[in-house]
């Protein structure tokens, strides 16, 4: 998706995009912190603690400013690294619902559902469930962020933490020169980061991505072999040997424009990990080699008759 928003005043942007998610309840013109309202759940006062299921969320959780309020972080959270010593308490596929019960937060956030029978017994303990999901562009990413942090702190200093812990990842993307086309493939039978996909947005601001018009990973070889891109991203767990002998086809194949990257960073996105990323992946386009053009076999034949 092509981003036209003018970054430096992203957080004004975005926080009337909130709106439909987040509502402001108050009995009179006056806004107030509580209570808030996601979806179908209303917190009427200011949670005392907290509980995640999610990396992402916990960090998340960490840099808006409400660390001390997390009681309780799954078995993969890792950072920032003083979490380790909170209890952990599974996952959300497999959570410990008796350590969560016993603990009994106010709250538990996670970003991917969890079993009915499992959440009935969080809820009945007295914990409200918070699922927020996985963003899929810089908006919803933001979003996330708000989120949190009007559940946690109120609604009047949301979009000021929020900002906070943005802005820089949004100043860094608006200082990105677009060039070239790219095109991300993440598995061998060609899964690539449609337009509807975060991984497929961060991209475009370096270059047009070529599936940005397909959706839910889904380009077939031939599409993209038509298409042509400029650069072919991979994730670092893959080979270009790996694929079938169409993609040799490949100018940018050819011409040695393969960057391999870390995808951490969208499998549990946080505007960190993302910004390191975006620096990472600046570095590695440059060194990239000139981009050369090859005929084909066919237009070499008919060129020699």
């Amino acid at each position: 998706m092509k981003r036209t928003i003018a970054f430096l005043l992203v957080a004004v942007i975005f926080l009337c995009s909130c709106t439909s998610e987040i509502e402001y309840k108050t009995p009179g013109s006056e806004p107030t912190d509580y209570p808030v309202t996601v979806g179908e759940v209303i917190f009427k006062e200011e949670p005392q603690s907290v509980a995640s299921l999610s990396p992402a969320v916990t960090e998340m959780i960490f840099a808006l400013g409400f660390g001390d309020k997390l009681v309780a972080r799954s078995k993969y959270c890792d950072y920032p690294p003083v979490v380790t010593k909170r209890t952990s308490i599974g996952s959300s596929v497999k959570p410990s619902v008796e350590t969560i019960t016993a603990i009994k937060p106010d709250i538990l956030i996670t970003q991917s559902p969890i079993a009915k029978t499992d959440r009935d017994i969080i809820e009945e303990a007295g914990t409200k469930i918070l699922i927020i999901e996985t963003p899929n562009d810089f908006e919803e990413l933001y979003n996330c962020y708000y989120t949190i942090a009007a559940v946690l702190g109120g609604e009047l200093s949301a979009k000021e933490k929020t900002d906070s812990c943005m802005n820089s990842l949004a100043v860094r993307l608006s200082n990105i020169k677009q060039d070239g086309t790219f095109a991300y493939l993440m598995t061998y039978d060609y899964g690539t980061a449609t337009g509807d996909t975060l991984a497929g947005e961060i991209l475009s601001y370096f270059g047009e991505n070529v599936a940005s018009e397909y959706e839910k990973y889904n380009i077939s070889s031939y599409e993209l072999i038509e298409k042509q891109p400029e650069t072919i991203v991979l994730s670092n767990d893959i080979t270009i040997d790996g694929f079938d002998a169409e993609i040799s086809q490949l100018d940018a194949v050819k011409s040695g424009r393969v960057i391999y990257i870390d995808s951490s960073c969208f499998e549990r996105p946080t505007a960190r990990l993302i910004e390191e990323f975006v620096t990472s992946f600046a570095q590695k386009v440059n060194a990239l080699p000139e981009m050369k053009h090859f005929e084909t076999e066919s237009t070499e034949t008919a060129t020699q008759e």
